[in-house]
């Protein structure tokens, strides 16, 4: 009979030219498997597991580097003190070619701008959990589905290191944050609408034409993806109205798509001022517009739609610190028109209905403190308001 072959506790042979060791590391649980390039002789089974009790001195004495014993190996990066969650993320972006160029913009603002300069960038893959994530999406000041956004981009990116063999698990796969919880630290807390003293100052501060925009913003409460996405074909002078039913977002630049809900489809009815803003905002774009691609508002400093929102927020922070007034986000000025209209009594339905809300209870829910008295005649109080400033502006 023949020598048995000697048996190495987790050495063994996977093929004729690879040996396979199994180790455990960061943790008792956590169960490596790394390949070793040699032909499964049983001297070189030998001289791996002699390599493998050496790795688990290492180990124990808190000395390993798995990156510089395993240079190679995918997973030797999660180990790395230099291989943080930020690291990856810049890694995935720049290997991702295939994604259009509006969902790289949409990629790198989130990553740059909302990771990197986070104690989130800081983290190592492997030890990326879900309430770090989820910690890190509530702290946003922003709209419910913009965090969403951000986080599926998050889950993407960890698919994909999943699909690398960089992490056995994807941390995010199967949760998602509580909608009330989302919607009480976002929407309630953050309307802090201007005075008619703050908007009249941004808009003198404003160039002409950036102006203009901001003072139909102000006068229709849109949201910043429909003020992007209104084209003239969609404004309709007889009745003075605009229809709302597509939107251009940071994520789609370049294509138009439906709004965030059946309720968003709607025609809002136009405040002389804001039928005012668009009368003289023609000699910027309507004369050169052609449908479907015939939009209204321009970037003024290159005369073509605005590329991203982050274009007209810098352009809205020039304008108000020139006016000498206290900053708030963009969307402040949806906040504005509707709280207006409820200050100076106009009906509720009415207002939910102008706002894109599914009903009168979602407006009532965020601007019920607003509310003074009601109305009768839609968008009179407004007008009414308005000429009132104006007036008090001439006297003075």
């Amino acid at each position: 009979m023949g020598r048995p072959k000697q048996q190495f506790t987790n050495v063994r042979a996977v093929s004729k030219s690879t040996i396979e060791i199994v180790f455990r590391y960061p943790t008792p649980k956590d169960r490596q498997r790394e390949t070793i390039k040699l032909e499964p002789t049983p001297a070189n089974l030998k001289r791996c597991y002699v390599h493998l009790a050496q790795i688990n001195e290492a180990i124990k004495a808190g000395t390993f580097d798995y990156i510089t014993t395993f240079p190679d190996s995918p997973r030797a990066k999660l180990y790395s003190s230099r291989y943080t969650f930020g690291t990856f993320l810049k890694e995935w972006l720049d290997a991702n070619y295939n994604i259009g160029v509006g969902t790289r913009i949409f990629y790198h603002r989130i990553i740059h701008g909302q990771v990197l300069n986070t104690k989130l960038a800081e983290v190592r893959v492997a030890e990326l959990t879900w309430p770090m994530i989820k910690d890190w999406a509530l702290a946003m000041d922003v709209l419910p589905s913009t965090r969403s956004q951000r986080i599926a981009v998050m889950r993407d990116a960890l698919n994909e290191a999943v699909e690398e063999g960089i992490i056995a698990v994807n941390p995010l796969l199967g949760k998602k944050l509580k909608k009330q919880t989302v919607v009480i630290k976002s929407e309630a807390t953050r309307i802090d609408p201007f005075s008619w003293e703050e908007r009249d100052a941004i808009i003198r501060a404003a160039p002409r034409q950036f102006g203009l925009q901001l003072m139909f913003q102000f006068f229709t409460g849109l949201r910043p993806e429909e003020i992007r996405g209104l084209c003239w074909s969609r404004v309709n002078f007889v009745s003075t109205t605009v229809l709302i039913d597509q939107v251009l977002t940071d994520a789609s630049p370049h294509k138009f798509l439906p709004p965030k809900s059946q309720s968003s489809f709607r025609t809002v009815e136009l405040v002389d001022p804001a039928m005012q803003c668009l009368l003289a905002y023609k000699e910027y774009s309507f004369h050169r517009a052609t449908p479907p691609n015939d939009i209204v508002f321009m970037n003024p400093l290159t005369s073509l739609p605005w590329s991203t929102t982050n274009k007209i927020r810098a352009q809205w922070i020039s304008a108000l610190k020139k006016a000498g007034v206290r900053y708030r986000v963009p969307y402040q000025t949806r906040h504005t028109y509707a709280s207006t209209m409820l200050q100076v009594g106009e009906d509720l339905t009415y207002i939910a209905k102008q706002m894109g809300h599914a009903d009168s209870a979602t407006t009532l829910k965020y601007y019920a403190r607003f509310i003074q008295q009601t109305g009768a005649k839609h968008g009179s109080k407004l007008e009414e308001a308005y000429r009132k400033q104006i007036e008090d502006q001439v006297h003075d």
